[in-house]
């Protein structure tokens, strides 16, 4: 099939639609697949490119909100490249995120082309920035786009149940739940040992986490858990791996024990996860399914995670990592204390989210079922 898939962020931009279609689309490739992915030139890079058998068009945009809601520039670079794009024959156009403004994009490629328009829906509440005013406005605005796309999708799919449920808020019926994924073979760096390079000791414990780092992912939250922890006298570090706005805030912590790391390649963050004691998402932020804990399933590594978005439909509470309710710094320090303190329950639930993911959430699975139902 020849496909074209669509979304407002792509690598190198940071979040989980991106490595979403990012995968989704190289797994496609592997099967031998046409596929094209559209996005906007968020980071400045090439407007065109053929990546590992992927053709990616960028659209020129402006970055609003600190980079979290571009706008597509319609000037003659857009004209020209939109006009290439409608050349393509496909067979389906795959949206992926309904708020931003590459929407309509998709929907007036589908008109020109008379080509379906399917959606993919990955959030289970509004999008927010945390200023009442633009917020509101922006649920004004996310209703409004969502009804006029809700006219031309054909079929419309979650990346988890919770995504689907959300659909109906806007009157979309989903027909199928098309998840994240892993790779059956994901890349970890073997060279990185983080004990060693942090100076720690093979006594301490290691609690981590990567992502976004933003309010709404609940960093704070985890941030101040871990200080009680340390209060309470436990040998333990927290590596946070990522980039955005609470970045300079957690460096000025200047605290030995928290380990910021930026931006790195995703080898190295498997590394890091698949050598700690736990990982932690702690995210308040209306969820599909978090990468993460998929992640951590591969490298058999328990999760403790909030119950947002589909994180309940992948963790087995107590057999596999622990749910919590998001914002409850007790519940989530009682938590990371049970794992810390009994390491055999910590590989009975990493070894168990390990078989569930690798016989349900693998890329060549998620592949065939998304081309199986569109």
């Amino acid at each position: 099939m020849k496909l074209c898939l669509i979304s407002s962020y792509y690598p190198p931009h940071i979040g989980g639609v991106e490595r979403y279609v990012y995968n989704l689309s190289r797994e496609l490739a592997a099967h031998g697949h046409d596929i094209t992915v559209v996005t906007s030139n968020s980071e400045g890079l090439k407007t065109y490119e053929v990546n590992e058998e992927v053709r990616v068009y960028r659209f020129p945009c402006y970055n609003i909100a600190k980079n979290r809601f571009p706008f597509l520039k319609k000037n003659n670079e857009f004209k020209r490249m939109f006009d290439n794009l409608a050349k393509e024959n496909f067979d389906a156009i795959i949206l992926n995120q309904r708020f931003y403004r590459i929407t309509k994009l998709a929907i007036t490629l589908s008109i020109e082309t008379k080509t379906p328009l399917h959606l993919i829906e990955h959030v289970t509440g509004h999008f927010t920035i945390h200023n009442k005013v633009l917020d509101y406005l922006g649920h004004i605005y996310e209703h409004r786009i969502t009804a006029y796309l809700k006219k031309y999708v054909s079929k419309a799919f979650g990346v988890s149940i919770a995504c689907i449920r959300w659909l109906e808020h806007f009157g979309i019926e989903g027909k199928e739940v098309i998840p994240n994924g892993i790779s059956m073979n994901e890349g970890i760096d073997s060279s990185i040992n983080i004990r060693a390079m942090y100076g720690m000791s093979d006594s301490s414990k290691v609690v981590c986490h990567a992502g976004r780092l933003v309010e709404e992912k609940g960093i704070l939250i985890m941030i101040e858990a871990f200080f009680q922890l340390l209060a309470k006298g436990h040998d333990v570090y927290l590596i946070i791996s990522g980039d955005g706005p609470l970045l300079k805030q957690i460096i000025r912590l200047k605290n030995d024990r928290i380990i910021a790391t930026g931006n790195l390649p995703h080898e190295k963050i498997m590394s890091i996860i698949s050598q700690s004691d736990c990982v932690v998402i702690p995210s308040f932020y209306p969820e599909g399914l978090p990468t993460l804990i998929l992640e951590s399933g591969y490298c058999k590594t328990p999760v403790i995670a909030t119950e947002m978005g589909g994180a309940s439909e992948v963790i087995d509470n107590n057999v596999n990592g622990i749910v919590l309710e998001p914002k409850s710094i007790k519940h989530l320090i009682n938590a990371i204390s049970l794992i810390l303190m009994n390491e055999y329950r910590a590989k009975e639930m990493g070894d168990n989210l390990h078989k569930k993911i690798m016989s349900q959430y693998t890329w060549d699975k998620i592949a065939h079922k998304l081309i199986e139902n569109i």
